[in-house]
């Protein structure tokens, strides 16, 4: 049977604000399926090499839009995580899969 939980343990703790996109995944999400159709594939990672390149030969006038509200998710991003560390949330870090932990007896290189 489950243990029963404390009021105070079911409490709704606030979760982590997402960390926001940048102007490029910005642009790729809005212009995915068009770069796809030009480069004639589906296959992502075929997508991805075609959109990296078209993104870097685009004039900066043509990014501004993207980059413009990149920043202002930023802006949103940084506030909301003020607030909810301010709430009492603790910042999750990310997780590695190699762990300084274990390497003590191993030489170095």
């Amino acid at each position: 049977p489950p243990i029963p939980r404390s009021s105070a343990a079911m409490a709704a703790t606030p979760d982590q604000p997402k960390q926001p996109k940048t102007a490029y995944w910005l642009w790729l999400g809005a212009n995915r399926e068009a770069v796809s159709k030009r480069v004639g594939v589906t296959k992502m990672s075929e997508v991805a090499k075609a959109a990296g390149v078209e993104w870097k030969g685009m004039t900066p006038a043509a990014k501004a839009s993207y980059e413009k509200k990149a920043t202002q998710e930023k802006a949103a991003y940084v506030k909301a995580l003020a607030e909810f560390k301010k709430a009492g949330g603790t910042v999750a870090g990310r997780k590695s899969k190699k762990t300084k932990e274990g390497k003590e007896g191993k030489k170095v290189k």
